[in-house]
């Protein structure tokens, strides 16, 4: 997944730098534009810029205490058309890319009289809030927002963020699954019939080649479930 973090220098520089290190580090969340890394040398910043909006599916809007970017007649820098902050939140909301917006440091959101018109829509959009104090739970419950995952157990979250091993134990679970499913088959039919499945089946061969498909099929099934996105 495609991320784009917007965000104000003078304002959460430092907390979204660390936000997109965190989100990087996530093995399904590691495509982040962050304008710091992700603009080479030579490059034009709004044309880079513009074409990141364009790809990104989400946009996550940090904002802190100066995110408006006041000044002191009274206005402020998103009240400036050309603000580049003003641009990013106002194109992210008119494309109709997903956008969360990040609260820093115990900030309230904007209301929406605060804002200039094509801003407005973000205030009535569900936020979540970054505290030094709690970073690592609340980066959990926005990586949670980002992938649009419920607020499961912490070992599924911990399996959600570890696919590889989240399928090597789901195979290990439909080999197990496989193996009762037989045992079980196996019981049912001498209660039925009276005979062992062995004589059913025509000798040991028939049981383990039922037994070794009943494992490779647990094997496969184990593991496809393990590798979809939980």
């Amino acid at each position: 997944m495609k991320i784009f973090v917007s965000y104000r220098r003078d304002d959460t520089r430092d907390l979204a730098g660390r936000v997109a290190d965190r989100l990087r580090r996530h093995s399904r969340l590691r495509d982040v534009f962050f304008d710091v890394s992700s603009i080479e040398a030579g490059s034009s910043f709004m044309a880079d810029i513009n074409r990141a909006m364009t790809r990104d599916p989400v946009c996550l809007v940090m904002i802190g205490n100066a995110w408006r970017g006041e000044r002191t007649d009274g206005t402020s820098r998103l009240d400036d058309p050309g603000d580049i902050v003003r641009s990013e939140v106002a194109g992210a909301l008119a494309s109709g890319l997903r956008v969360i917006p990040v609260l820093a440091g115990g900030v309230s959101m904007p209301k929406a009289d605060s804002l200039p018109e094509p801003l407005r829509p973000l205030a009535t959009l569900n936020a979540v809030a970054l505290r030094h104090e709690s970073f690592d739970q609340d980066m959990d419950r926005l990586i949670d927002a980002i992938l649009r995952r419920r607020r499961d157990g912490a070992v599924t979250r911990w399996l959600a963020d570890r696919p590889a091993m989240a399928a090597a134990i789901w195979a290990l679970g439909g080999v197990a699954g496989a193996l009762v499913a037989l045992i079980v088959i196996a019981i049912l039919h001498k209660a039925l019939t009276g005979r062992p499945l062995e004589d059913s089946l025509g000798g040991s061969e028939p049981v383990w080649m039922l037994i070794a498909a009943a494992v490779v099929a647990g094997l496969l099934v184990g593991f496809w479930r393990g590798r979809r996105p939980l």
